[in-house]
């Protein structure tokens, strides 16, 4: 979800794109149509066919697409670092109110409907994120999913709705699971329901409950999605985890922690705050948050293009999120973290 007047962003990928019908190219993107919705996928300059490679999911927010998002992030230069493919998610182009089609091109956050496995944007997300994984070679075992502003929101969802595809997610200017479009409003979240919706989460995800690891990034001056509304998001998770861990949402991980202060040379300045269970100085959830920015992915690209909606003087986002995925993997137990002892 772009801030208000932001309007449409008009470029394209730095990459070369492929069309559909072809097998991945290494440093190209391949455009695939699933269902209503078209596509993409950034396959990385040292992919190897024969070698399980790490998927990371990007979804966008309003007012933009697929290509945009991935012109504006600019997963692919860490993506290329890193080995990892990228698809980047999207749905159907309708934009009148409709049920099932999305109004200037948000996810359906505020939609019941849209809640829930198998069923309107999780399972559309998922049945693209399934084609990736068959039709590249990807570790089923370290497949992520992050999402900027109504895509962060769909990302909660799928966070309560899919824990056992995604081995850990990422909100980016979003809210948690359930709070639908009431995460808009600043008095929502003086009422702190993060129980409340922690609770929901745990119970959707049901006989696949698990610890899910989680990072929540947002500006400390977003004025389209509070900033409360991303402090809440990751207590709900720290919740939700301390559920299927304990029974209890305030234990093994504790709700409040210390925060450490980056200054990045000619960047702004941010706050990391990791939440760790004690016995086992296992990480569970971080939360950054980027001083002085609005409702933006932060860092990014630096074309003009792209300037109304992304920051590129914050850290870079596509960094920050997968510097925390990597240290994952999906797991059968409830710990996901055991083996992220004090990394950063």
């Amino acid at each position: 979800m772009s801030a208000v007047g932001d309007g449409l962003l008009g470029i394209g990928s730095p990459s070369a794109t492929v069309q559909q019908g072809t097998a991945p190219q290494p440093g190209s993107t391949t455009v695939r149509q699933v269902g209503l919705a078209q596509v993409r996928v950034y396959t990385p300059r040292g992919y190897q066919p024969g070698h399980r490679h790490p998927l990371v999911v990007m979804i966008h927010g309003c007012n933009t697409n697929a290509a945009e998002q991935q012109a504006a992030s600019a997963f692919e230069r860490v993506a290329d670092r890193h080995g990892f493919v990228v698809l980047f998610a999207d749905h159907d182009q309708r934009e009148t109110l409709a049920v099932g089609t999305h109004p200037v091109r948000c996810w359906r956050f505020w939609s019941p409907a849209d809640t829930h496995r198998g069923l309107g944007d999780p399972a559309d997300v998922v049945a693209q994120t399934r084609l990736v994984q068959r039709e590249w070679s990807i570790d089923h075992t370290r497949t992520y999913v992050v999402g900027m502003s109504s895509g962060g929101m769909l990302t909660s969802t799928l966070g309560a709705t899919y824990p056992d595809v995604y081995a850990a997610i990422g909100v980016v200017a979003g809210c948690g699971y359930g709070a639908n479009a009431a995460c808009l409003l600043p008095p929502y979240h003086a009422l702190d329901p993060s129980s409340t919706e922690a609770a929901a989460a745990h119970a959707e995800q049901g006989r696949r409950t698990r610890a899910l690891p989680m990072i929540g990034v947002h500006g400390s001056a977003d004025t389209t999605v509070p900033p409360a509304a991303g402090a809440g998001t990751v207590r709900q998770w720290v919740k939700a985890a301390n559920l299927a861990l304990s029974g209890d949402d305030a234990r093994p991980v504790p709700l409040s922690t210390p925060a450490r202060v980056v200054r990045p040379p000619h960047r702004r300045v941010y706050e990391v705050a990791d939440f760790r269970m004690p016995s086992t100085d296992c990480l569970m959830a971080r939360r950054v948050t980027v001083h002085g920015m609005g409702h933006y992915w932060p860092g990014g690209s630096a074309d003009p293009g792209v300037a109304q909606w992304t920051d590129p003087t914050g850290p870079d986002g596509a960094a920050l999120v997968w510097n925390f995925f990597r240290q994952f993997r999906l797991e059968s137990q409830l710990d996901a973290c055991r083996d992220t002892r004090r990394q950063s």
